[in-house]
């Protein structure tokens, strides 16, 4: 069913070109509005501000602290690094443990090495966030917190807060994921460049996450194939291979095979699966996609997914980001695209 390697090398250059043409196209509107736009983002440096309490016993100190950054601290407290909430009796204890940790406290070190300057990574989200807010005026711009959890957690947002990992985006080289056994598909992908990315991705899924009755694969591969379409509207000038989370060969490979992927859903009758522990398999991420070459990368499914909804965009001038993100009906929207995969 799908291309073999030797055909895969000859059409490279095709693709390349398919790539580099689809990246010019651009919204002339949204960047004209972007660029007059004086929004800022709020940035909290919270692992710095976390460190001002090592070796603190007052607990009013800690109660300073928590009125200061509740809505983060509680999570942080409870959700990422699971030492109860500040209000309990030996709950400060529990906090100088994992401040005073040796470990932790050499993770700070490799964290403000990388991380000091941070602002790169905020003129970033700002730009991004310029973006959404142009299409998505009357939602909410986060409180962006920066924080190190000791690998507990890579982007933690809530509705009003889009915290941030540090400790998770330190270089694939780094011996951190090595010692923890981190798959080199998931090594790749720990970098700096995919700080920012990764984390205003997870703020539009969450955003954006329906509570629709459709349980099919095809639901799940076009609700993803949303979040990458508005993804690459938001960030203009992110290559696809940060945004699809492939290698430029993988990305290659998913626009000489489309044809083949989309086959391969129709022929294992896989579109209208709804066994999740089925079919979550070509929607998680891992070294390849079941089923296909280990050419393919994994998720090349929710790459289909992106392919139907930008059909859409296409064939429905009319339609806006807006309404796009609003559309539940994973059925209805693959009819009025008029998907049709390149062969």
């Amino acid at each position: 069913m799908f291309k073999n390697n030797n055909a895969f090398k000859l059409v490279c250059f095709v693709s390349i070109l398919f790539v580099c043409a689809c990246s010019e196209h651009k919204n002339v509107e949204a960047i004209k509005a972007v660029e007059k736009s004086n929004a800022k983002l709020r940035v909290i440096r919270f692992e710095n501000e976390l460190r001002s309490l090592q070796s603190i016993t007052d607990v009013k100190a800690i109660a300073t602290f928590n009125t200061k950054h509740f809505d983060f601290f509680d999570l942080f407290n409870t959700g990422i690094i699971r030492i109860g909430k500040s209000s309990s009796n030996d709950y400060n204890a529990r906090l100088q443990d994992f401040l005073n940790d040796k470990y932790i406290n050499q993770l700070f070190q490799s964290t403000d090495s990388i991380y000091h300057n941070f602002s790169t990574y905020e003129s970033q989200l700002q730009e991004y966030f310029k973006y959404y807010k142009y299409y998505f005026p009357k939602k909410n711009t986060p409180y962006i917190y920066t924080f190190v959890s000791g690998f507990n957690c890579a982007v933690a947002p809530t509705d009003s807060i889009l915290a941030i990992g540090l400790d998770y985006f330190l270089g694939s080289t780094r011996n951190y994921y090595t010692l923890l056994e981190f798959p080199e598909y998931q090594k790749r992908k720990l970098k700096p460049e995919y700080l920012t990315a990764t984390a205003f991705q997870q703020w539009i899924r969450t955003e954006f996450e329906s509570d629709n009755k459709d349980h099919t694969l095809l639901a799940a591969i076009i609700a993803e194939g949303k979040v990458l379409y508005a993804s690459k509207q938001c960030m203009p000038e992110v290559n696809d291979t940060i945004i699809f989370g492939f290698t430029q060969q993988q990305l290659e490979w998913c626009n000489n095979s489309e044809f083949e992927i989309w086959s391969f859903l129709i022929d294992k009758k896989l579109l209208y699966n709804t066994n999740l522990t089925e079919f979550n398999r070509y929607i998680a991420d891992g070294p390849f996609t079941p089923g296909m070459p280990r050419e393919s990368p994994a998720r090349a499914t929710c790459w289909l997914g992106y392919k139907i909804v930008d059909a859409f965009m296409k064939n429905n001038k009319n339609t806006d980001l807006k309404i796009l993100m609003k559309q539940t009906n994973s059925q209805i929207l693959l009819n009025k695209s008029k998907y049709k995969p390149h062969k």
